[in-house]
């Protein structure tokens, strides 16, 4: 009766049941070691958790307690039922809070050996489920225990191995840390040495500098005082002289290289000038001799003696041919005029007729040759690449008209059919019509020939009609006629 009517209680105010497991009031009811209160705080219990399974989420301090308090009631009663109701009771709080009940303990294997002294008392089957729940826990832990023990045992190699290696990297570090101090502590100091030594020397310098100077007055006094009373004043002008001499030396020195370095961008303008005026002088001579001074192939060859003498004897035959009759000065002044303007014509000329002399002579050698080779050419059938290649040309104008003619030819394959008809009629021998190019009167005349020639006369009347009308179609009429003919 009591026990339902807590339950009734909770069912209707749920939310007061985690203060509840969590008041000390209800812990000390539950150490109550009366039979009758065991059950009924176990069955309050076992309600309460049924109703609202998460309080113990918010309160597990009070769940590790509670635990405690019922192994020790399975443990220390000697009542078959709160022994049953106790275990009973684990297993429920075990199976909904298994992260919290199932905590490292030290005492689960005398709990374990407490279970066995029920058996054979009607609930061996909850204290079996109870045991291996307990079992696989510890399996489980003892698992998770080694794979910690294994992954802190690689966790330390590892550590210790970067450790050693830091240290290892840290020792060399230092090393070479120590040796570039050393190094730059020794070249600091020896910097220092050589500066002492630079000082010391330019001291030692100046010092030697001035006691040869001292040294030098005294000579100086010394020759003095053995130089008559006299001489002494010629003495010291000729010194005069030499300090002097030495003093322009230095100055006229120093004025020259000072001009020097004035004028040595003028100096380099210069040199840059003198040689692009060489560089052209030498292009324009190699233009002018290029212009005015004959080729040495193209020089006519020295007259024979035979040759001499055969044209000695023509101009003989010319001057008794062509007596010169009694001419004035004046005349003959302009006869000399004229032929002197006449030589100098051919003269000027000369060189481009030669030229072209030997142009024409390099292409009469080249159909020569074109010629030998076409005699030396097989048959269609036996032509080959060879032969193809030999008579393929990589000169630009053949390359440009071999195009052309290749252009024009494609051209005349989209040209009327009547077109096409005269260029057959122009390939098979027979009068060829050249109408675009010829006159009116003579196209008229030409298609009148060929129409009696062919014995066209059906075409003789239209055309004679209705010439003028239409010529393109009339002609057009003749050709294919002809041609079909």
């Amino acid at each position: 009766m009591l026990v339902s009517t807590l339950t009734d209680c909770m069912k209707c105010y749920s939310y007061i049941i985690v203060s509840v497991l969590s008041s000390k009031s209800f812990m000390q009811f539950f150490i109550y070691e009366d039979e009758n209160v065991s059950l009924v705080a176990f069955s309050c219990l076992k309600n309460a958790i049924r109703i609202d399974k998460s309080a113990f989420y918010h309160v597990p301090e009070s769940l590790s307690n509670i635990l405690n308090e019922i192994t020790f009631k399975i443990t220390s009663t000697h009542e078959k039922t709160v022994a049953r109701s106790g275990i009973n009771t684990y297993l429920m709080l075990v199976s909904v809070y298994p992260h919290i009940c199932l905590s490292p303990n030290k005492q689960n294997e005398s709990f374990k050996k407490c279970l066995f002294k029920w058996k054979g008392k009607g609930f061996d089957g909850d204290i079996e489920k109870l045991v291996k729940v307990l079992d696989s826990f510890e399996q489980q832990q003892f698992c998770s225990n080694k794979m910690d023990f294994f992954a802190t045992k690689i966790q330390s190699v590892y550590r210790g191995y970067i450790c050693r290696k830091q240290i290892k990297k840290a020792h060399r570090s230092i090393t070479l840390l120590k040796k570039t101090y050393l190094e730059k502590k020794k070249d600091q100091e020896q910097k220092k040495l050589d500066q002492r030594l630079e000082k010391e020397k330019i001291h030692y310098e100046t010092l030697k500098k001035r006691q040869l100077f001292f040294d030098s007055r005294q000579k100086t006094l010394q020759a003095i005082e053995g130089i008559p009373a006299g001489t002494v004043d010629d003495f010291f002008y000729s010194l005069q002289n030499e300090a002097a001499k030495k003093i322009q030396a230095v100055w006229v020195g120093y004025k020259t290289r000072t001009i020097l370095n004035s004028q040595v961008p003028h100096l380099i303008r210069t040199k840059a000038a003198i040689l692009i005026q060489r560089t052209v002088r030498k292009w324009l001579e190699k233009i002018r001799r290029k212009k005015h001074d004959a080729l040495t192939e193209l020089l006519p060859s020295g007259l024979s003696d035979e040759r001499k003498v055969e044209l000695q004897c023509l101009i003989g035959n010319i001057r008794e041919r062509f007596q010169v009759s009694n001419i004035s000065d004046e005349d003959l002044k302009v006869i000399h005029e004229k032929s002197f303007n006449m030589l100098n014509a051919h003269v000027s000329n000369l060189k481009q007729i030669r030229r072209k002399d030997a142009h024409r002579r390099a292409l009469l050698a080249h159909l020569q040759v074109q010629n030998q080779q076409f005699s030396l050419l097989p048959s269609l059938k036996d032509v080959n690449n060879v032969h193809v290649e030999q008579l393929s040309s990589r000169a630009t104008p053949i390359i440009i008209a071999a195009r052309q003619a290749h252009v024009d030819y494609m051209k005349s394959l989209n040209q009327p059919w009547w077109k096409k008809n005269t260029n057959v009629l122009n390939e098979c021998g027979r009068p060829s019509i050249l109408f675009e190019n010829a006159s009116v009167r003579t196209r008229d005349r030409i298609i009148k020939e060929l129409l009696i020639k062919y014995n066209l006369n059906e075409l003789l009347y239209a055309a004679s009609k209705s010439l003028k009308k239409d010529k393109r179609f009339i002609e057009a009429k003749v050709v294919k006629k002809i041609y079909n003919k």
